[in-house]
Formats: structure tokens, C-alpha cells, sequence
């Protein structure tokens, strides 16, 4: 059919409108789980509320999480509060990271510790 190897390899190479469409190497870009704390490693906050959760499917527990207020955004996540006990109450501050819990779905932060409390 082609008389030169040229031909051939510029006719292979050539992708179609629809191929070039549906590119399958293209990236997903990954979403931030944390979002709130823009590259900040630690963000303060006043709890107001505490409740117990219960994870997902597989896992069976009662994990306690805290609601905080954050002050620098005046925005209100729900914060995991880590260990065997704890001694935060409402109208606490806290510090909150961005090291959620897999296997509560909504929790993407944890609370660091307690602080300003006397």
C-alpha cells in the first residue's frame, strides 16, 4: 500500500479528533484532603461542640470529634480528638492538624492539643 516507511510511520503516528479527545494519559489532579490549612502546619480554633461517631462498614468503635470554630476563617470542621481520654470541653482552644481518621467520612483534621485553659 505505502512505497516508503515514512509514510507509514506518519500515518500511525497521527491520532484521530476523537482520539486526541479522549486522552487516557492525562492526570487526575488530586484533591487536598486538609484544604483549610493552606500549607500551615497548625490552625487554632474554640470547640463547640463534642459528639461520639462510629466509622465506616468494617471498623466498629466510638470515636470522639469535636466541632472547632476556626478564628482565621470563620469557618466550622469537625476535628477528631485523638487518644484514650481527653479533657476538652466546649469553648476549649484548640490546635487542629490536617491527620483525619480513613475511616470516619467528613473527618479531615484532629486536634492537637488543648491549650489556654487554666
Amino acid at each position: 500500500m505505502f512505497k516508503h516507511k515514512f509514510f507509514l510511520i506518519f500515518f500511525i503516528s497521527v491520532l484521530t479528533k476523537n482520539q486526541s479527545f479522549h486522552r487516557t494519559n492525562v492526570k487526575k489532579k488530586t484533591r487536598n484532603r486538609s484544604s483549610l490549612l493552606l500549607k500551615r502546619p497548625y490552625l487554632r480554633g474554640v470547640v463547640a461542640r463534642i459528639r461520639i461517631a462510629t466509622p465506616k462498614k468494617p471498623n466498629s468503635a466510638r470515636r470522639p470529634v469535636a466541632h472547632v470554630h476556626i478564628y482565621y476563617f470563620d469557618k466550622k470542621r469537625v476535628t477528631h480528638i485523638p487518644g484514650g481520654g481527653h479533657t476538652i470541653r466546649k469553648h476549649s482552644e484548640v490546635l487542629i492538624n490536617g491527620n483525619g481518621v480513613r475511616d470516619l467520612p467528613g473527618v479531615n483534621y484532629s486536634c492537637v492539643k488543648e491549650f489556654m485553659t487554666f
